[in-house]
Parts: structure tokens; sequence; C-alpha cells
């Protein structure tokens, strides 16, 4: 095996891996997502506090008072 070959296999096995990982994170910050909204959709919260997460989760912000 010729070193051009080699290179070529192992630019292809990285970009793999870079893709896959890429990939993994996706999947499992979506799943995490999901499951979040699972478990605050059951959870006994006041309408304020789950105004504020469901704002949160959307990617808004809301100023609050205090520090």
């Amino acid at each position: 095996m010729n070193i051009d070959r080699l290179l070529a296999f192992i630019v292809v096995g990285m970009t793999a891996l870079l893709i896959g990982g890429i990939g993994g994170l996706l999947i499992g910050a979506t799943t995490e997502q999901a499951a979040l909204a699972e478990i605050l959709g059951t959870a006994d919260l006041t309408a304020d506090c789950r105004a504020q997460i469901e704002e949160a989760m959307a990617g808004g912000r809301r100023p609050t008072e205090g520090p």
C-alpha cells in the first residue's frame, strides 16, 4: 500500500468520525430536550415558572427582577 492510498484512508476515516460525532451530538441533544419537555409537562409548576422555562427553551430571554 503506497502512502497516497494510506493518506486517503486516513482522511476518509477521520471525516466519517467527525460526521458521526456531530450527528450523535445533534441526536443526543434533541433526545434530551424532548425528555426535558416531557418531564416539565408532568411537573407541578406555577404558570409563571412554566412560562419562563418554555421561553428559555425557545431561546428567548425575559428580564428578571433582582440580582
